[in-house]
């Protein structure tokens, strides 16, 4: 004999000589007349019976509750709910399926609970969005006809969704999450005066309405869902009340989903790299977890550790074969420039962990940042405060918009002790507050840069300057990737590397001596516009640093300037000459540091050795680069390794001449003869003399 079928079958014939004609919905849930239906002051109205749990009579209406509450004592007593009068193998076979109903009911519970803030950000639908989803424009009011009646929501024919506790947008999210992931058919969406949207939806079949009473509630929705609510009509006109969407259409909708089936996955990702699983924290961040600890967050979020009825595998089981599947990243950590949170990057899915801290402007005085720019660069000769406004200007603006913009490397060198490092310290502030140093890997000492892709702010301080013509090459390409290269190859130990589009401003700050400007790359043609060449003066500080303590109170003070310095540079305008159509300003090279760096030009250290070992007995030398190569290594016995370095690759002697004969024509030209390129150089004294005679020429012509 099967005990839970006899149970069930006296359970609904007991509930109908109670209640009368009951349409049975599921095995447990049915619709009948209310048992105070008399005593309603509004409308009739179904009422549904429970025989799950402890068994109850729900009803929309309150008038007809102390007959419901008789109602309910009768069905309970009849039942045996409470009573041990029945069996015993059929009582524990009763409180073994209740039981595992109870603990689907809550599981189910817990899930709803927890999937409200996905569907909330993932099924978006606002005001607007929901009148343009609309299929058929909505009546007009107050003349035409609608196809939808309170009476229908009575019948069950539809149920109404709606909330006292969330906005009119989540409520939108609610019922876009049920007809596009539910598929329940949506019949009108009513908006209130008060903002408040009423969703009616075409009644499922039992097993997704089931789901459904149990769902709703926990996503903060009205449990009455055949409650009838007041439609638009030509009284309710003058409350504002009107259609957003309208869909009278007799077309069959397709069967719904169970709600539970399609409830968004928990915000947990997969790092299949060292798989690894990420969730948020109670700080707002990422935490990695192993899947010990992910079994038991599926756990906490209402994912059974047991298989239900007819499946192969327990919910929690499959929650983690989707999370793999659908949930998993290929990066996880910083990424400069962006807000924490998943996000798709070049078609690969990414997960950041953590986002820079953006200070928002606020109107008011910034007398000590003033006072140290003014102080730090500009001179009676020369101001050079508008190019770094600018720099500024261009970077904190793109970074606040999330939005990518190429800018200068910005190089400030100057004195010790001026202030070079104080200014970096506060870029990093006004640029999110994250710093990395990139240095090793620019100048190919590493071939790793993934701790870079964590800060928006690249810095390159107190380096140990190469004199090695290769790493300050090295170096110069790099700046050139950096400024203007949307996206950038991330590659950490031990990891496959990946492309990714960072946001990047680097910032160099050095002592002017020349043995400290070799860190920087020779300012040639190809990366002269990408770097920002500033000098810096040694002035007395706004404020008092001589103590700890002053030190101090002078960056407390600077910080608490700078959102009013940041609302200044936001209105600020970039004057008209000083605008750059690439990189937003002007680069700018103050002309001493110029000088300085093209005394040390590879090309310029080659004419001086050349003057060294030429005898210079004939006005000129002519000859390929590579037999001046063989000449200086074979005559200057003692700068031979120094000529080598020079010209470590096999192009480099002709390069260098090419650069010498766009800056020195008047001592470094070129013929072509039989495909060989003939350089003809000439000695200083023959040039000047040249260049002299030339002059008097022109002059000449000039009488």
């Amino acid at each position: 004999m099967n005990v839970l079928k006899e149970s069930h079958d006296s359970a609904t014939h007991v509930a109908e000589r109670i209640l009368g004609t009951i349409q049975w919905r599921s095995d447990v849930m049915g619709i009948c007349k209310c048992p105070g239906e008399d005593h309603h002051r509004e409308s009739p109205a179904k009422c549904v019976v429970y025989l799950d749990g402890d068994a109850s009579i729900v009803c929309a209406h309150q008038s007809c509750h102390p007959l419901r509450q008789q109602a309910r004592s009768q069905l309970r007593d009849a039942l045996g709910i409470g009573e041990p009068d029945l069996s015993e193998s059929l009582s524990k076979a009763r409180r073994s399926e209740r039981q595992k109903r109870e603990l689907r009911r809550r599981l189910m519970e817990t899930r709803a609970n927890a999937a409200l803030s996905r569907i909330l950000k993932l099924r978006e639908w606002r005001y607007a969005d929901i009148s343009a989803a609309s299929p058929i424009p909505p009546p007009g009011l107050p003349n035409e006809p609608c196809a939808f009646t309170a009476e229908d929501v009575i019948n069950h024919r539809y149920l109404i969704v709606h909330s006292d506790v969330l906005s009119s947008d989540q409520v939108g999210s609610i019922l876009n999450w049920l007809r596009t992931d539910v598929g329940l058919r949506l019949r009108a969406v009513v908006a209130s005066g008060e903002g408040e949207l009423h969703g009616w939806f075409d009644t499922p079949a039992a097993p997704a309405l089931e789901e459904l009473e149990i769902i709703l509630p926990q996503l903060g929705c009205d449990p009455g869902l055949f409650r009838p609510y007041p439609l638009p009509d030509a009284e309710r006109a003058r409350e504002e009340q009107r259609y957003l969407y309208y869909n009278d259409s007799p077309d069959m909708a397709g069967a719904a989903k169970l709600p539970s089936s399609v409830l968004p996955l928990p915000e947990i990702y997969y790092y299949g790299a060292t798989i690894t699983y990420w969730r948020p924290n109670d700080q707002g961040g990422w935490q990695k977890i192993n899947e010990t600890s992910l079994d038991t967050e599926l756990l906490l979020q209402g994912y059974g550790n047991q298989p239900d009825e007819f499946q192969l595998v327990s919910p929690l089981k499959q929650a983690k074969r989707d999370i793999q599947l659908k949930n998993d990243i290929v990066y996880a950590g910083r990424l400069a420039g962006y807000r924490q949170g998943f996000h798709e990057v070049l078609e690969q899915r990414i997960l950041v962990t953590d986002s820079p801290k953006i200070i928002e402007p606020n109107p008011g005085d910034w007398p000590i940042l003033r006072a140290l720019l003014d102080g730090l660069l500009k001179s009676e000769a020369l101001d050079q405060v508008p190019y770094l406004l600018g720099w500024l200007k261009v970077a904190y603006g793109t970074l606040r918009a999330g939005k990518f913009a190429p800018g200068q490397a910005l190089c400030i060198a100057g004195p010790r002790n001026s202030g070079k490092s104080l200014i970096q310290n506060l870029i990093t502030v006004m640029l999110g507050g994250r710093c990395a140093k990139p240095y090793q890997f620019m100048t190919g000492q590493t071939s790793f840069n993934s701790e870079l892709f964590g800060a928006e702010h690249l810095i390159v301080e107190d380096e140990a300057a190469s004199t090695d013509i290769r790493a300050r090459r090295n170096f110069g390409s790099f700046i050139k990737t950096i400024t203007v290269n949307e996206t950038q190859n991330c590659h950490g130990k031990n990891k496959q590397a990946l492309t990714l589009k960072p946001f990047w401003r680097l910032s160099i700050t050095v002592n002017e001596e020349p043995e400290n400007l070799m860190v920087l790359p020779p300012i040639d043609e190809s990366v002269g516009d990408k770097i920002m060449l500033l000098k810096a003066f040694n002035r007395p500080m706004p404020m008092a640093t001589t103590t700890s303590a002053g030190r101090e109170a002078f960056w407390s003070t600077m910080l608490a300037e700078l959102p009013a310095f940041l609302d200044y540079l936001h209105s600020w305008e970039i004057p008209a000459d000083l605008k750059n159509d690439r990189f937003g300003v002007e680069t700018y090279h103050h002309p001493d540091l110029l000088g300085a760096l093209s005394e040390l030009q590879p090309e310029v250290k080659l004419l001086s050795h050349i003057d060294h070992v030429l005898s210079w007995d004939k006005p000129e030398w002519k000859g390929t680069a590579d037999a001046l190569e063989r000449t200086l290594t074979a005559d200057a016995p003692g700068s031979q390794n120094e000529i080598r370095k020079l010209l470590y690759y096999p192009a480099a002697c002709g390069t260098y001449l090419g650069r010498l004969s766009k800056q020195l024509p008047n001592r470094v030209s070129f013929t072509r003869s039989n495909g060989k390129t003939y350089w003809i150089i000439k000695s200083a004294i023959t040039a000047a003399a040249g260049q002299g005679a030339s002059d008097q020429v022109e002059q000449q012509v000039g009488v």
